[in-house]
This record gives C-alpha cells, sequence and structure tokens, in this order.
C-alpha cells in the first residue's frame, strides 16, 4: 500500500510561510485526441481543429495566475475557445516555492476529482486562493483543503487516497519537469502554438491570434 506523500502532507497538515505572490465551468477533453502542440495526459478544451493552441503553465496558489483566471480567462474562453478559435491547454506547474506543496494538494484533487470537472475545480480553487492561503498561514491547512476536496465530491477517506495516488502523482511532477525542459520559470507562462509569449492581457492575446490568422471578435459580438 502506498503511503502518504511527505512533501505534500506537510503542507496540508501544517501552516505554511507565506511569500508574495509569484513571478468555470469546463468540461476537460477527455478522447484521448490531441493536437501537435499537446502531450499524453494535458487537461485540454476546445476544438481540436483550431488554428491556435493556447498553453499555459500555472499554479493555483500564484496570485497573479488567479488575476489572470479572473480577470482574462473567462472572456477569452467566452470568446475564442467556446467558439471554436482555439484550443486551450492547463499544466500544472506549482508556485511560488512557499506555497508549491499546497498547490501540488489543489492539483491532486482536481485530478483526483471527476476529469469533466478538471477546470471547474481550478477555478473554484482560484477563486477561494486568498481564504486557503490564509487557513494555511493559521495551521488550518487540513481543514481547508479536505473541504475543498469535498466540495470536488472525494470524501475524506477518498481524499487521502488521491494524496497517496503515486500514479496520479508521478504524473503531475512529469508535467512540472516539462515544463522546466521548456524554459518555464514563472507563473503564468503562455505558449501559443509551441512558443513562448509574454502575452497576458486579452488586447496581447488577440494580437498573437490575429497574427496568425485568427478573426478577432469585437467587444460587443456574440459568439454562438
Amino acid at each position: 500500500m502506498s503511503v502518504l506523500k511527505p512533501v505534500i502532507v506537510a503542507a496540508v497538515f501544517s501552516g505554511v510561510a507565506l511569500l508574495a505572490s509569484c513571478g468555470d465551468n469546463a468540461a476537460t477533453d477527455s478522447t484521448g485526441e490531441r493536437t501537435q502542440y499537446e502531450v499524453e495526459g494535458d487537461h485540454a478544451i476546445g476544438n481540436l481543429d483550431a488554428a491556435v493552441t493556447v498553453v499555459e503553465y500555472a499554479s493555483v496558489t500564484c496570485t497573479h495566475c488567479a488575476d489572470w483566471h479572473k480577470a482574462v480567462w473567462p472572456e477569452l474562453r467566452k470568446k475564442y475557445v467556446d467558439s471554436g478559435k482555439i484550443r486551450f491547454v492547463y499544466r500544472e506547474f506549482p508556485a511560488p516555492a512557499s506555497t508549491a506543496k499546497l498547490a501540488e494538494t489543489g492539483f491532486m484533487i482536481a485530478r483526483c476529482a471527476d476529469e469533466d470537472k478538471y477546470f471547474a475545480n481550478l477555478s473554484l480553487q482560484y477563486e477561494r486562493q486568498g481564504a486557503l492561503l490564509s487557513a494555511a498561514q493559521n495551521g488550518q491547512a487540513r481543514e481547508a483543503y479536505t473541504d475543498l476536496a469535498r466540495v470536488a465530491g472525494l470524501s475524506e477517506d477518498e481524499f487521502k487516497a488521491c494524496l497517496a495516488n503515486d500514479e496520479e502523482y508521478a504524473a503531475m511532477k512529469a508535467v512540472i519537469k516539462g515544463g522546466f525542459e521548456r524554459g518555464v520559470n514563472v507563473t503564468p507562462t503562455f505558449f501559443i502554438n509551441g512558443e513562448k509569449t509574454k502575452a497576458f492581457t486579452l488586447d496581447d492575446f488577440e494580437t498573437e491570434f490575429e497574427e496568425r490568422g485568427i478573426e478577432i471578435i469585437a467587444e460587443d459580438s456574440k459568439t454562438p
């Protein structure tokens, strides 16, 4: 029987000193089909035939990532993912160092819950980020993450089994290793069709999309 990962459990069952910040509800594609810019195990949504694939390396404990997912992602998704113009891939990259173990715990919860709720679980964690980090700082990480797991559909026993899941943990670590190999050192980091970009705002992304032949959707336009 597997034992709980010490690096994760330490974060869940004790408080964590916090550092300054680093640097939805959508179903994950579980068909197994991939674009040329994806790798096995990626969590992705959007049209497989889209001309553009955006890959994000991010952390659920990174405040800049939370800002992006609250301010930019909803509009980008509505205008370009839901309309079939781009494919979006999320890859786990726990950061900053002071909260990386908490991020690993959050990612494990998202992985162990229903696959089609992966992005919804991420959105929930970004919404709760301040409360989760505050709870960890006050020595209440166990309670906060147990409740997060419950909301994600995991019982306390399932949550414990999740943290002991060697296969999922190894898969997550492989994603992180791949990020380092691609030169990721801050979060969030984005790639567009395999090329690292400094895009962050919606305007930034639309400039990149336009250069790749994607029609830019006006603010007052309605997407199908």
